[in-house]
């Protein structure tokens, strides 16, 4: 399932920004954003690809749908410029994000991690608005997704009443 995630993603990114789109943090931007990150996402953790290796997909896009979209062969290197940046962006957003909730949990008083400090980071992560609002206990399932196994192995727990 992974690599159609990720095939279908790089698809989908390299064909809106083909077409003048470019990830941001509003409207469909904030969605190409969000498409990307998802995709880096499944591409390193499940997978256990390469850091880059989302940029190096759109050659391999351009190569099978160019003839039949040619504003993809017309825009590669401008395409893969903008994942490029994108996804070297979400791995510093990744590092930051990660030392904020070390930070986190370290500080933590007693032995539960409120709700406060996690919604933080995912809002800083941009992996947040993935959550429905209010029920820190989906945080939870988040951090243990990224592989935040801290939570668990150091005997932090949270506080999960929504």
């Amino acid at each position: 399932m992974a690599y159609r995630v990720v095939a279908d993603h790089i698809r989908t990114l390299s064909v809106a920004i083909a077409d003048g789109a470019s990830p941001g943090n509003e409207g469909r931007e904030y969605v190409l954003r969000r498409i990307l990150r998802r995709a880096v996402r499944y591409g390193s953790e499940v997978l256990k690809a390469p850091e880059g290796f989302f940029s190096r997909l759109v050659r391999i896009v351009v190569e099978a749908m160019g003839d039949v979209f040619p504003e993809l062969k017309q825009h590669e290197a401008r395409i893969g410029d903008i994942i490029a940046a994108e996804e070297a962006s979400f791995g510093k957003t990744l590092v930051k994000g990660i030392e904020k909730f070390k930070k986190a949990a370290q500080d933590v008083q007693g032995r539960i991690l409120s709700g406060q400090g996690p919604v933080a980071v995912l809002q800083y992560m941009g992996l947040f608005s993935f959550l429905f609002p209010g029920c820190i206990y989906l945080v939870g399932h988040i951090w243990v997704s990224i592989r935040f196994n801290s939570v668990d192995g150091r005997g932090k727990r949270f506080d999960s009443r929504c």
